[in-house]
């Protein structure tokens, strides 16, 4: 079995040789259009998918950690990762970034979007 944290480390690598100027300075296509490629990514843990899954559901911190069955505060640690990694500042924006980078499905956003306009 190939652990993916190498194919990670080793496609980074290939990526950083083709950056340093092999490739003449030309841009690619994926940097142009501001799409992320695939293998830029954030990285989430497994956790963190299950509770990015949850926030949609505009459940509590409580009761994801119910959910789940993990401690409220621990819900908080890995909100904060998701966060971070998808470079948001709320949950609304997790979603969002999220499910453009296809960590989530369009019908998970559609609800945030319905939930706001309700507001």
């Amino acid at each position: 079995m190939v652990d993916s944290r190498v194919v990670r480390v080793a496609s980074l690598r290939e990526r950083s040789e083709l950056d340093s100027g092999e490739n003449g300075g030309v841009v690619r296509p994926e940097q142009e259009s501001g799409i992320d490629p695939p293998d830029s990514r954030p990285q989430l843990t497994k956790r963190e998918l299950e509770v990015l899954m949850c926030l949609p559901t505009r459940l509590s911190t409580g009761e994801i950690g119910m959910r789940l069955q993990i401690s409220p505060n621990t819900v908080k640690t890995h909100v904060k990762n998701i966060y971070k990694k998808l470079d948001a500042g709320s949950r609304n924006e997790a979603i969002i970034h999220a499910a453009q980078r296809h960590l989530l499905s369009p019908d998970l956003v559609a609800l945030v979007s319905r939930a706001e306009r309700s507001e």
